[in-house]
């Protein structure tokens, strides 16, 4: 009784170890879950930066936390402050949260080591969306390649430019190059291959991709593109006058003291995401 009894035990003990895969990145060691259904090993909401708040909230992305002790990184459902969408595109059970800088990492079940890299930019015209809109499990056909998904910030905590030095602009596409470096620094820790990255993305993802095979502060980060639609001049790309734009949202939002550009830096500083956000940004 006792011999069947430790057998049972040491089987428990495997199953529990082939469900969990823990991995040392830079800030620390990470543990992700087996999928479910799919012969995949999923690593959600690891912080890839730190979202500025406050008064600092407009500015570039931070470093990412670190920590000593492993960290569980399931599915917490986190997405940036963003307009309002269609219930049946955003699940109830997602959770706004100003600090959204979080990537998801999914990685094939297979010993092989230095595997292709996708990394994924979603799409949502640069005011909605979120890194899971894309499933793992529609794209991980075969166990080639290693997939990243992200969130990064959107309208106004993305895209506000007001040519100040707390409101530069851009801040969203300066995620996305965090993202990238993050990439480079750590997805070997996961079986990939930082040199062998390529960067999708649909709608304003594509548009990203774009603008991101432009940008001095991504060169280097990846290797081949993928954008599937949406380029850098298409409509919802480019705030043709983003002080303007500003002001009219401002104004949409009962603001009028838009001509004062510290005035109004202030009433988005201190306005909260709930009013910022009731309209869409960018339209």
């Amino acid at each position: 009784m006792k011999w069947w009894t430790c057998v049972v035990f040491m089987c428990a003990a495997v199953l529990a170890d082939d469900e969990w895969r823990e991995v040392r990145t830079a800030q620390g060691p990470v543990r992700g879950r087996k999928h479910p259904t799919e012969d995949i090993y999923t690593f959600y909401n690891i912080p890839y930066a730190t979202a500025p708040t406050g008064q600092d909230k407009f500015k570039a992305p931070l470093p990412a936390p670190v920590w000593l002790e492993p960290f569980d990184a399931v599915d917490e459902k986190v997405i940036c402050p963003q307009a309002e969408f269609p219930v049946e595109y955003m699940p109830k059970s997602l959770v706004t949260k100003e600090n959204c800088l979080i990537a998801n990492v999914f990685v094939p079940n297979t010993k092989e080591k230095n595997l292709s890299v996708v990394v994924y930019v979603h799409g949502g015209a640069f005011i909605i969306g979120y890194g899971e809109s894309i499933k793992a499990t529609q794209l991980m056909k075969t166990k080639d390649f290693i997939l990243v998904t992200f969130n990064y910030r959107l309208g106004i905590h993305g895209f506000l430019c007001l040519g100040t030095e707390d409101a530069p602009g851009n801040a969203g596409m300066k995620d996305q190059v965090a993202l990238l470096r993050w990439v480079q620094k750590n997805i070997a820790s996961f079986g990939g291959n930082p040199d062998d990255v390529t960067i999708v993305g649909s709608s304003a993802g594509s548009a990203s991709v774009d603008l991101l095979m432009l940008s001095k502060s991504a060169e280097g980060l990846f290797h081949r593109v993928i954008p599937e639609s949406g380029g850098n001049l298409a409509a919802f790309t480019v705030q043709r006058d983003p002080v303007e734009i500003a002001k009219t949202h401002a104004k949409k939002l009962n603001f009028d003291n838009v001509d004062d550009i510290y005035a109004l830096e202030k009433f988005y500083k201190y306005s909260s995401d709930g009013t910022v956000n009731i309209r869409s940004f960018l339209r």
